[in-house]
């Protein structure tokens, strides 16, 4: 198989450290043929002409120290990677003389890279086990998906070509914290965790619609729309921690609470550069209105568990299990649609849109079960 390889390598010492790397890389291929129609003579099947193969692969390495009385702390990094061309599941036009058919194959050109680096340690102090991460994920893609309408009678002004172009990226930053701990003899476990998350994304597109020549232009519903972008700003943060309590023998009780608090950003710009018309008109690239959306959202929950285990009767055991959760989100929504320049039949009215939500919910769940071994 062609472009389908990788390597392996360890490296380990006893009370010093450890490296491990590892690389992968495959090839796939893709079909460009598209579907048939019994009364098509001249384009059946369409092919798409290009050689449709996504080389995917993967490198991680990760090292660390394990020095006796020392932290144990490690640092791993790893990189995903997609490079080629692909099939899409979207079907284009094809016509002979007056007869349509939704035969055509698409594709889509992918170069897309993943970066992830991570720091952990873990260490044990005052009987505490204690542990951490840090994370940093970076990804970023191009993507611009292909299709061509074919047609027996193709010219430069009933022919369409069109192209869609995103660019979606982000970065992502989360740290980890966690203790627990055995109390009185093992007889009392508590442990507790914080976990924050911060993520960044914005995405670009550009849809163009091209006749037979190469030469933008506006069909009737037509599809040119250019720099469209949209960004989202989220962070989270949230605490867990549970106490597990042996009573006796027989008897066992835990407790967990839970608290989270969520914020997000996001914006959308979505430009329009001509209104749905009756015929193709030139393409001048002035703007006839823009859609502007902004979200701000904000949410609180909380949650408290209990549970109890009985393990008195031979083999068997007897639990119940009660849950309670509350949650409020808040969301404000702002929308308008401002005129462009193009003071043409294109133009639109001006849309203004503002609306405020407040959600309260709580929810709670009852379990009651049993698990036994009727044989030793």
């Amino acid at each position: 198989r062609q472009n389908d390889f990788g390597a392996d390598m360890a490296l380990r010492k006893d009370a010093l450290g450890f490296f491990t790397l590892d690389y992968a890389e495959f090839r796939k291929y893709f079909d460009g043929t598209g579907g048939t129609h019994r009364r098509f003579s001249t384009l059946q099947p369409v092919d798409t002409d290009k050689e449709l193969a996504l080389d995917i692969g993967k490198l991680g390495l990760e090292t660390g120290l394990t020095l006796e009385g020392w932290p144990g702390l490690s640092f791993a990094y790893e990189r995903e990677f997609k490079d080629g061309a692909k099939s899409r599941l979207t079907w284009t036009s094809v016509q002979e003389a007056a007869e349509a058919r939704k035969t055509g194959p698409s594709w889509q050109d992918v170069e897309e890279i993943a970066d992830t680096f991570a720091l952990n340690a873990n260490h044990e102090l005052a009987g505490f086990a204690l542990s951490g991460q840090q994370r940093w994920e970076f990804v970023r893609s191009e993507n611009v998906r292909h299709e061509v309408f074919r047609s027996t009678t193709s010219t430069a002004s009933n022919s369409l070509i069109r192209t869609q172009d995103q660019a979606p990226e982000s970065t992502l930053m989360t740290t980890t914290l966690g203790a627990e701990h055995h109390f009185l003899n093992d007889r009392v476990f508590f442990a507790t965790g914080y976990h924050f998350a911060h993520l960044d994304s914005r995405e670009y597109e550009t849809l163009t619609e091209m006749d037979a020549a190469g030469v933008v232009t506006n069909f009737s519903r037509a599809e040119n729309k250019f720099d469209s972008r949209a960004d989202n700003d989220y962070d989270s943060h949230t605490w867990v921690g549970n106490v597990t309590t042996q009573v006796g023998e027989q008897w066992s009780v835990g407790t967990k609470f839970k608290s989270e608090v969520i914020k997000r950003e996001s914006n959308s710009s979505y430009p329009a550069y001509s209104e749905y018309v009756a015929s193709p008109e030139a393409f001048d690239l002035v703007v006839d209105h823009t859609e502007l959306n902004l979200t701000d959202t904000k949410a609180v929950r909380w949650g408290e568990g209990l549970s109890v285990r009985f393990t008195g009767l031979p083999r068997t055991a007897l639990y119940t299990e009660v849950e309670f959760e509350q949650s409020r989100v808040l969301m404000r929504e702002d929308r308008q649609s401002l005129d462009g320049p193009d003071s043409g039949n294109d133009a639109v009215a001006t849309e203004v849109f503002r609306r405020e939500t407040v959600t309260d919910v709580r929810r709670g769940t009852w379990t009651l079960g049993g698990r036994t071994s009727p044989w030793p």
